[in-house]
Order: C-alpha cells, then structure tokens, then sequence
C-alpha cells in the first residue's frame, strides 16, 4: 500500500531535502509516494532527474493560481512568514489531490529518517491528526513561547475531522502567520496549541523517537545497537536537523545556537549526524553531476564560530581546522570522514 508524505523546499534546502528523500526511501521503500512542493523553478527542474520514481514534483504556482486568498498575502509578508502561510494549504490540497490515499504525512525537509515510521501510525490508528510535542527540557521551558507543538512532523488520515482541522488552520495562517511571536503565537505552529482540546481526534504522539531535535537532544541517549539508532530504548524514527548550518561545505555546526550544544554527545554525532552528512555529500556529488556550479546552502553568511560551538569538519579540511581549534576543542573521530571538534568545557 502507498504510503503518502508531502513537503516543500526551494534551491537552498535542496540538499537536505535529497536527504530526507533518501531516507524515506531507505525506511519506506517502493511503497513511498512523496509530493514536493517546489518554491522555486531550479528545484523543479532537477528534482525529477535526480528521482524519476516515487516522487511528484509540483510547482508551487500551481497551488497559487487558483488560488485568490493565498496569492493576496504574498506581497505582505517576508519569505519565511509566506512559507509557513502556505503550510496548511498544501496538506489540504496534496489530500485533496489524492482521495484515494489512507493518510498522509507531512515533514519539513530537514527531517531525517533512521527506523520506518510504522509507529506513528500504529498511535494515530483511527484518529484524524497525530502531532508531537518540542519536549522542551526544563532549562528552556520559557521556549514554549514558540509554540507547545512542533510542526516538523503531523500525519493525517484522510477523513473529514482532518480537513475540518486542516481548513481551519488555513484560514488562520490567512489571517496571520507573523516570524516574530506575538500574544503566545509564532508563525504557523502556534495555532497547533489547543488543537488536542479544540479539535477531537488530535493524538499527541508519546514516543520519543517521534520529534527529537537540538531543542530536547540533551535528555536523552542516543546509541546504536548494531542494527538500529535508538534514543534511550526507543527506535528513533526521525531527527529535526533544525538549524543546521554549512559554514562550507566541509565544516558543519550542527547547532548554531549556544543554547542547544549540550545535547551534542559524541553518540549523537555518531550514530546520527555523521550519516546525515554523508547522505548530504552524496546528494552533492549527484547535483552537480546536473549542474557543476551548484552550491545552495553549502556556504552560510550567517555563520558565526565561536568557542562554545560544536563544530563536524570533514577529512578534507581536518588539517586547516585543527590548528585554529586546538586551544579550545578536542577532536574526535566520527567516522571515516568526519571529525568532531568538541569544546573542552564541556568533556
């Protein structure tokens, strides 16, 4: 049976988009039906050469043109305010698009998967919407301000509650879907807050492996048992690479804010963001394959590396790091490829 995901990414997220892909199709298989929205022409002209199979390709002028209320907002609101707007509206009309699919899960492009995700929908079972929380840790709980829940994961099944809620939700992110938090609201996920008492059939998910990110990481333990990435006991079905920033495309910092590098563990780095980025430098070496000169998203002019930063330097720039970071971190081996240079604060 198909099993229908849908998500959104332009030129700059490409590169982790092809990661998400490719780890759907390792944890779903041929069954995977993947819809792409596409913000901009340049990802809808490679994606279907870099996966003629399992994915649908469509351009979001499509959704626009018919449109009238989303296209009047446009002009209103910044890049990110505008993408979040759209959130709601593409599930609603990917569901629309396929009556004949049971459900259908939306994820952001930089999710990552490790374990299939039968799980998630063993706990939605006959529900109409599966959600997860932030788990924010209790030092960060003034972070709630963003939002209780996460909208990196939410899985529908394609009944009439879900497109009642779905509806719904459009009409408010219509309204206003704002990047800086206003009255407890943030973006498109503050309006997830009440949805368990608003709305029946919302399931607020209670496994672990469902939502862990930079934002909860440090409570856990992540590990590999030899066949699998567990995080403490529990499969990890998949890991919110939020923030995650290319200084170049050989030195990573995996958690441009401060606040979340004490949950970057040598296990973490290990067992899960070493294999992200080789996923990553492959989907590189087949982009520009099509396109030599292609670099989005590998070379952020917001970087900024400080002593308190975790940083994941590739072999190949291993050598020009080590000398600048000896003083403050300690290397660690992750893998054949990458180093982990990790600051001796918090050894």
């Amino acid at each position: 049976m198909k099993q229908y995901f849908c998500t959104y990414f332009d030129r700059n997220y490409l590169l982790k988009g092809m990661a998400l892909i490719d780890s759907l199709l390792v944890h779903v298989g041929p069954d995977l039906h993947l819809t792409v929205v596409c913000m901009d022409e340049l990802t809808r002209l490679l994606l279907p050469q870099l996966y003629p199979h399992n994915i649908e390709v469509v351009p979001i002028h499509e959704l626009e043109e018919n449109d009238a209320p989303l296209r009047a907002v446009k002009p209103e609101r910044s890049v990110v305010e505008y993408l979040w707007t759209t959130t709601p509206t593409q599930i609603l009309r990917i569901l629309e698009r396929h009556p004949q699919a049971e459900r259908l899960t939306y994820v952001d492009a930089d999710l990552y998967f490790y374990n299939p995700p039968d799980a998630v929908y063993q706990e939605l079972g006959d529900a109409s919407v599966l959600i997860h929380a932030h788990r924010f840790p209790a030092r960060l709980k003034a972070l709630e301000q963003n939002g209780i829940y996460n909208v990196g994961l939410l899985t529908f099944n394609n009944n009439k509650q879900s497109h009642e809620i779905l509806q719904w939700w459009r009409e408010r992110c219509l309204e206003w879907c704002g990047a800086a938090v206003r009255n407890g609201m943030l973006g498109d996920q503050g309006y997830l807050n009440d949805w368990p008492e608003r709305f029946p059939g919302v399931v607020v998910t209670q496994n672990i492996g469902v939502g862990a990110a930079p934002w909860n990481h440090e409570q856990y333990h992540f590990h590999h048992d030899g066949s699998r990435v567990l995080v403490d006991q529990t499969p990890l079905i998949v890991y919110h690479y939020h923030a995650f920033t290319f200084a170049s495309p050989w030195v990573v910092i995996p958690a441009p804010s401060e606040t979340y590098t004490p949950g970057l563990t040598v296990e973490l780095l290990r067992c899960c963001i070493a294999p992200y980025l080789n996923t990553i430098h492959a989907a590189i070496r087949r982009v520009q394959q099509l396109l030599p000169t292609f670099n989005f998203g590998l070379n952020s002019k917001q970087a900024k590396l400080s002593p308190n930063h975790v940083l994941v330097v590739h072999r190949a720039a291993h050598d020009m790091a080590e000398p600048m970071m000896q003083a403050t971190h300690k290397k660690v081996e992750l893998d054949s490829q990458w180093y982990a240079y990790m600051p001796t604060w918090s050894q």
